[in-house]
């Protein structure tokens, strides 16, 4: 918003210069122009410089009654020419060295694609298309003026090319899959699990922020067991992001372990976030740091985050509430902040992001209920095709937990594990595996083998069970998906 806010500044800017019919007063008003406009607009100034150019050095003829001839060069004009042009390099570099902390090349190029966080040809080509086209209206002018065209002609013309551009630049500025992403982490915020989900079903490829939202939804919504090898899986790898020390890395991997009730570990992922941003603070990550300082009961922190919001016209009847939640808080030990993860009970331990199920044990230590954390921990496994430690977890932890039947991809991964120690049916009394699971293990089984070196039953065999653990086993490859993944992570 600010560097759209800065082009216009800038525009208007030049707008008023070309409003002044005197030349040595616009002269004087274009040196003034510039100046408030970069401390306003940054480097946009740099745009009303150039088309100050353009307009005072195209040759055109000014069809008017006071300049019939059109304005000609003088020694006012080059000496002019050659002011313009100096503004622009000193301007910023005095600005540089006496008033701002900034690196010297956003002290040119502040609010400009050139200086954005993720500059895109798309983005830099919009910005230098406003002089580049009012340079080719400068030199059509003169044919423009004898077509005399009315006054509705010029103006359908006119908004005929401005709907067209809108619509080109629209069209091509317009990121499906980010929006998706977007929409996503939105969604999740809100707790509406079945529309990440939906979103997370319908996203084009295989990017891990997806797949990372998409599990958390699943969890959290009591899918995963049921249904997590219906979608796209690129091993643990999208269970848990890596560490990062980007301000958007660390705030989405705080989410899971905010959700698994780590209320230190998510404070700390959201501090990380708030102090590494290029930009002001964000809302999300503040507010995420009231919470989280609202759990812990720490009065005087979460105190210094709602001041953000005491004043804000948009979060001002938000930070009401949380004062009057940390009060009930502070007075009352038992107090559980409504809409937030059950904070988990364990004891101090150090954070091994390369080893999450270090994590997830430590947790079910404490707490063998932790009902996420289990369901987390036997995805891990699963999604690291390591079938000897999901018979552990479930040996360990599965009978603490209420589950009318076994879910499905746990009777999947058991029937793995039968035929990868040879254990006999014994099994399946201690675990009892449905008929119709152990059914279609068989006819796996008979694809499987019947899809050895045969494309078309190859496919017939991905239909049918492709949304199978035994699939994921047998056809999926995590290390070689997050090698590709690498080239665009999150």
């Amino acid at each position: 918003m600010s560097a759209a806010v800065g082009l216009l500044f800038a525009l208007a800017g030049f707008r008023l210069y070309v409003s002044l019919s005197l030349p040595l007063v616009r002269y004087g008003a274009g040196l003034a122009l510039f100046a408030v406009i970069y401390f306003i607009a940054g480097g946009n100034a740099l745009l009303l410089t150039v088309m100050i150019l353009i307009f005072e050095n195209s040759k055109i003829q000014r069809l008017t009654s006071s300049n019939p001839s059109g304005f000609k060069d003088s020694w006012i004009q080059k000496k002019w020419n050659f002011g313009i042009l100096l503004l622009p390099v000193l301007l910023p570099w005095l600005a540089w060295r006496m008033i701002y902390t900034v690196p010297i090349s956003e002290a040119y190029f502040a609010q400009t694609p050139a200086n954005f966080l993720f500059p895109t040809i798309a983005s830099k080509a919009a910005w230098l298309s406003i002089p580049v086209l009012y340079l080719i209206l400068r030199l059509f002018a003169n044919k423009y003026n004898q077509w005399k065209l009315s006054l509705w002609k010029s103006l359908v013309a006119n908004c005929i090319f401005i709907f067209a551009m809108t619509a080109i630049g629209a069209y091509s500025a317009y990121d499906r899959k980010a929006d998706m992403l977007n929409r996503m982490a939105f969604d999740l915020q809100q707790d509406k699990f079945d529309s990440v989900i939906a979103l997370g079903k319908a996203y084009p490829n295989s990017n891990r922020l997806a797949i990372y939202l998409n599990n958390i939804a699943l969890a959290e919504s009591g899918q995963m067991p049921y249904r997590m090898f219906q979608f796209r899986q690129i091993g643990s790898a999208g269970l848990f992001l890596d560490w990062q020390q980007t301000y958007f890395s660390t705030w989405y991997l705080g989410e899971i372990y905010y959700r698994l009730g780590i209320i230190p570990e998510a404070e700390h992922c959201a501090f990380e976030s708030l102090v590494s941003s290029p930009r002001e603070p964000n809302a999300q990550v503040l507010q995420r740091l009231v919470i989280t300082n609202i759990v812990r009961r720490d009065s005087i922190t979460a105190d210094k985050y709602l001041r953000y919001f005491d004043r804000s016209f948009a979060y001002r009847k938000w930070a009401r509430q949380q004062r009057i939640n940390l009060a009930l808080a502070m007075a009352d030990t038992a107090f559980h902040l409504p809409g937030t993860p059950t904070p988990s009970r364990h004891s101090d331990f150090f954070m091994v992001y390369q080893q999450p199920d270090y994590t997830l044990t430590r947790l079910l230590e404490a707490n063998p209920k932790h009902r996420l954390a289990f369901e987390y921990l036997m995805a891990y496994y699963m999604l690291q095709k390591n079938i000897e430690m999901v018979k552990w977890c479930m040996d360990k932890y599965y009978n603490n937990f209420d589950y009318p039947v076994l879910p499905a991809h746990f009777e999947e991964a058991l029937m793995v594990y039968q035929n990868a120690v040879l254990a006999g049916d014994e099994l399946f009394t201690q675990y009892p595996v449905s008929r119709a699971t152990r059914d279609r293990f068989e006819r796996y089984a008979q694809a499987f083998k019947a899809a050895q070196g045969n494309k078309r039953n190859f496919e017939q065999l991905k239909k049918q069970f492709g949304n199978t653990y035994w699939y994921y086993v047998h056809f999926i490859d995590p290390y070689s998906l997050q090698k590709k993944d690498e080239k665009n992570r999150y």
